[in-house]
Parts: structure tokens; C-alpha cells; sequence
């Protein structure tokens, strides 16, 4: 696609950084936060109208392009990321003066700053147009003062507001989340945007959570310059050294009530072992311990369990980081390893783990033009490509021939489309095309696949459900959701609660969701998962940061 030459520009010069090289103003001249701002949205979150995106920080998305896109912001994410519809009205968060309009910081197509006289500025970039207001004109905190646009310039590939706190002299950057007020943890249980962030293997513990992340200054040395990473961004070397006893099945019984399983704020994402008893997660206790994962149960201590990598549900295989070949798969039984001949970041295994698809995308480009081909292989066998599409890949198995997958036919295309492919007959079945498909999520069995619309303007937005059929039914509730059985439903909602979250529960084809469980705390940045039988829940609590686990009614 052909841009306007002066968005070039633009993107080229704000990349850069060198509009502003005043002085920082130091620490003891800015106010502290304190909640004292506002939200950039007049309306509630929801698929309507906006959802949280990208945080601030060192996300694993900021941590691939810390030498180019946020090299500027010392290789963090260096704003907070809004999904919006274009056109949707953004307000000032707090009142001040128009600093700058268009300045040059990056944040195409258009951006405004404000400033806010007490040290602080805020800037809301990727603008859709540029804003009628004038440089200095006084504004108050909830005014509009432009429209959400698009970093990617389509309104379709990446619409979204990026929002930063500043010092006035724009050199230092600040996290937005303890400046403004809002229920974070519930925000937090919804979103577009990829979550996570990236690990540095020698204090994994380091910068995992949305509220501690470093303030960056405009042009400083890399603050994310980690020798080795994970997830692994490149060829390199994984730790495999430790004492590590492997998964072992577990005689522990979980508990009837919430109850705290680990100590001293660890850890984040955690993930049940296949016999639904104890929960995983990658540590490193401290300097003398093992980088790798432990496991956890109701009353034990983590311990070791098995080296870094990514695994197979039942833990029956091992994805090995790429090396210069390829990435590998170990099956843990012989001992046996192949190799893909490409870098792959996530592959999705069949029922009985005898196959695994996975996706080759490119890196660069428009979001939603990206071409991937999605491939399949099994031991033994010779990798093919199955089928190619653009925006989107494979999804998941939802039977042993049956494949899920989300994406458009060609680049030019507006809408995406949920598809199945039979892998013996070729043969494919729409589910659903809409702009906007997200959080796709598949039942135990494939009966149901999960997902929601967000900021169509042809059609209803919200929660479905779909079967292969192509059976649809909305979902009387919108917020986080993991599968409990093959037709339930567990949702936690995106509604402002006081002091801790509940759970709820929806059986397909019932009309109204009913309460479940009250959790002790509130679910910090949506983590939370389910055992492989649906009987447990463990969670991370958002107040002390360490993982809690309870058997559901």
C-alpha cells in the first residue's frame, strides 16, 4: 500500500527521538501518583466501544523490536495501548494545555501532547486525524481532543490509542497505571494485545508484573540488553543444567478453599500438570537455584521439575528454541528429536499428540497482511504446508482430523474468517467472518470454540460460541473465560468490582450465567487457569503476587 510521503517522514523522524533533549526533571519536582488522572475514554470498556491492549513496560512484543520501533524508549514499551475503533472520541485525562499537535514523536498518523503544569505531560498517539485544537488551548480532564486511529493506517490492521505519561521535557517516561484511576485488575481480564512479558534468565522474577515496570528516559542504553531470554527472540542458548525430578504425578488433594500455594510474590502464569493436582511454572528461587519450571501443589514447596522449554499438554514432548537449523521437538519417551528447518514460537499438538501444526509468519509488514503458512508434520514424517493465508494461522486441533484456523484469503481482504479444514478430505467450513475475531478458544473435545467480536460495525459485537457445524449462540456475559467441561463455560466479567472477582458459569444454551465462586482477592492480569478435568482453579492474586488455588464447586 502507498503512504502519504510526509507519514514517512514522520515515522522516520519521531523514531528517532531527537525532538526534545532538555533536561529530565528530576524526581523531586514531579508529583507522585496518586490515581490523579483519568481514563482516555468517556464510555466503559467493552467490544463496543474499547478494551485494554499492550501495557507499559518490557512486553515480550516491545522486547522483539527493542532495537528499532522502541529503541528510543530504552527497548520498552514506553506508552499504554487502548483497542479502539477508529473514529472513537479520545479525552484528555486530566486538565492542562495543548502542548504540541503533530509534534515529532512518532505515533503516526497524528498525535497530541498535553501539558499538565505540574511536571507532567500526557501524549495520545496514532490519532486518526489531526486534532482541531491549537497549541496552547486549555483544555479540562474529560474533554475531547481527538480521534482513535489506526498504527497501521488501515483501520482494520492494528486500531488502537497509544497513550504515554511524560516529564515536560519529554525525556523521561513513566507507567500510566499508578497515575490513573481505574480498576486494573478487572481491565486487565480483557483485551487485543499480546500479554506478556519478557523474562531476563538471570532474575526471572524481574518486571513481570504491570505495576512494577521501569521508567525509561529518552535515548538511555537498553534497559531489557539480556543475555539470554525467555521467550527466546533468537538462536540462543537454553539452560538446561539443575537438578530437575520431572513431572511426577501427585497424591496431594486440592483444596475446598482458596489457599495460598506459593510464597513470596511467585509466580506468574501458572499452568496445571496433566494430573490436575499441581500447578507449573518457570522460577529461579534465587541466584544458586535452576532457571527451568517448578511445580507447586496445596502444602508443598516448589521444586524442579523440568528444564526450560515449551511443552506438549501432556508433557510428553519438549519444544526446543531454535538453533541455527530450526526449531526442535524432543519426544521425552526415546529421546528422538526432529527438526522443523524454521523458527517456530508456538505449536499446537493433535489430541493424541501424534501430529503438530504450527505457523510460519513473516515479521514485518501490516499486522493483518502478514502471510503464514500453516504447516503439519509428525515424527517420522516429511513437514508440509497445509494452507496459507494472511492475519491469522492455525488455532488448534478440534479433533484428531479436524483443524481450526483464523485468517483472510488474500491481503487486500477487510474481514477475517473461522474456518475449519478436514486434513483428510481437504474439505473447509466457515464458522464466522466478522473484522474483528478474537480470543478464540476450543472446549475439551472440540464440541465448542469460544470467541468475540470486537468494534464491528455490521454486526452484533460480544461473547459467541460456535460448533463445527457452524452453530452459533451468543454468550450472556463479556470478561475473561476458560473452557470447565466440553459445553461449560467460565467467565470472569469485565465489570468493576471492589475488592475481589467472581466466577461464573454458563452451560451452552442456557440463557443467563449463574455465579460460581467468589474468589479471596482479584485475578492479576488475568491469570488464572483450570484443571485438565475442570475441578480446580488457581490464580494469581493481584494483591500479595503469589498463586492461590481452590477447588470449584
Amino acid at each position: 500500500m502507498m503512504r502519504p510521503l510526509f507519514l514517512l517522514v514522520f515515522l522516520a523522524v519521531g523514531a528517532t527521538g531527537f525532538a526534545h533533549t532538555g533536561s529530565p526533571i528530576p524526581d523531586s519536582r514531579l508529583p507522585e501518583p496518586k490515581e490523579q488522572f483519568g481514563l482516555p475514554f468517556r464510555d466503559p470498556p467493552g467490544p463496543d466501544t474499547w478494551l485494554l491492549g499492550q501495557v507499559y513496560g518490557n512486553t515480550t512484543g516491545a522486547y522483539r523490536q527493542r532495537n528499532s520501533t522502541y529503541r528510543a524508549g530504552q527497548g520498552i514499551h514506553f506508552g499504554l495501548d487502548f483497542s479502539a475503533a477508529c473514529g472513537t472520541p479520545v479525552v484528555a485525562i486530566g486538565d492542562g494545555v495543548v502542548q504540541e499537535v503533530d509534534g515529532s514523536h512518532g505515533s503516526p498518523p497524528h498525535n497530541l501532547v498535553i501539558d499538565h503544569g505540574n511536571g507532567l505531560s500526557s501524549l495520545y498517539g496514532h490519532l486518526l486525524r489531526r486534532s482541531d485544537l491549537k497549541v496552547g488551548t486549555r483544555v479540562k480532564r474529560g474533554q475531547v481532543v481527538g480521534l482513535s486511529g489506526d498504527s497501521q493506517f488501515t483501520c482494520r490492521g492494528a486500531p488502537h490509542l497509544h497513550l504515554e505519561i511524560r516529564d515536560s521535557s519529554h525525556v523521561r517516561f513513566f507507567n500510566p497505571i499508578p497515575y490513573i484511576k481505574a480498576d486494573w485488575d478487572t481491565l486487565f481480564v480483557q483485551g487485543g494485545f499480546s500479554r506478556g512479558f519478557q523474562r531476563d534468565l538471570a532474575n526471572v522474577r524481574k518486571w513481570q508484573h504491570p505495576e512494577d515496570q521501569p521508567d525509561a528516559r529518552r535515548g538511555g542504553g537498553l534497559l531489557n540488553a539480556f543475555a539470554l531470554s525467555w521467550p527466546p527472540d533468537r538462536v540462543q542458548n537454553t539452560p538446561q543444567g539443575g537438578n530437575f525430578v520431572g513431572y511426577q504425578p501427585a497424591s496431594v488433594v486440592w483444596p475446598e478453599k482458596d489457599t495460598r500455594i506459593t510464597s513470596g510474590g511467585c509466580c506468574v502464569l501458572p499452568v496445571f500438570t496433566p494430573d490436575s493436582k499441581q500447578v507449573l511454572f518457570i522460577d529461579r528461587p534465587n541466584a544458586q537455584s535452576p532457571v527451568g519450571w517448578y511445580v507447586a501443589g496445596p502444602q508443598k514447596k516448589p521444586v524442579p521439575a523440568l528444564p526450560l522449554g515449551f511443552y506438549s499438554p501432556s508433557l510428553r514432548h519438549q519444544v526446543l528454541p531454535a538453533t541455527s537449523s530450526g526449531t526442535r521437538i524432543k519426544r521425552l519417551s526415546d529421546g528422538k528429536v526432529v527438526n522443523l528447518s524454521s523458527e517456530v514460537s508456538n505449536v499446537l499438538w493433535s489430541p493424541d499428540e501424534s501430529r503438530f501444526v504450527w505457523n510460519e509468519t513473516q515479521s514485518t509488514g501490516n499486522f493483518d497482511e502478514r502471510q503464514t503458512r500453516v504447516r503439519i508434520s509428525a515424527f517420522g514424517q516429511q513437514p508440509r504446508t497445509l494452507t496459507t493465508l494472511y492475519g491469522g494461522g492455525a488455532q488448534g486441533f478440534l479433533d484428531q482430523n479436524t483443524l481450526l484456523l483464523l485468517g483472510k484469503s488474500s491481503r487486500t481482504s477487510d474481514s477475517r474468517v473461522l474456518y475449519t479444514l478436514d486434513l483428510k478430505s481437504g474439505q473447509t467450513r466457515k464458522l464466522e467472518t466478522a473484522l474483528n475475531i478474537r480470543g478464540v478458544s476450543i472446549s475439551p473435545s472440540g464440541k465448542w470454540v469460544a470467541y468475540f467480536l470486537a468494534f464491528n460495525k455490521d454486526r452484533k459485537n460480544g461473547l459467541f460460541v460456535v460448533n463445527a457445524q457452524g452453530e452459533k449462540q451468543p454468550v450472556p456475559g463479556f470478561g475473561s473465560y476458560r473452557w470447565k467441561d466440553p459445553s461449560t463455560l467460565l467467565l470472569v466479567p469485565l465489570k468493576t468490582t471492589p475488592d475481589r472477582h467472581t466466577v461464573y458459569r454458563w452451560n451452552v444454551g442456557q440463557k443467563q450465567m449463574q455465579p460460581l465462586v467468589k474468589l479471596s482477592g482479584k485475578i492479576s492480569y488475568d491469570q488464572w487457569t483450570l484443571s485438565p478435568d475442570g475441578k480446580n482453579l488457581a490464580y494469581l492474586n493481584a494483591k500479595d503476587r503469589n498463586v492461590y488455588g481452590l477447588k470449584l464447586p
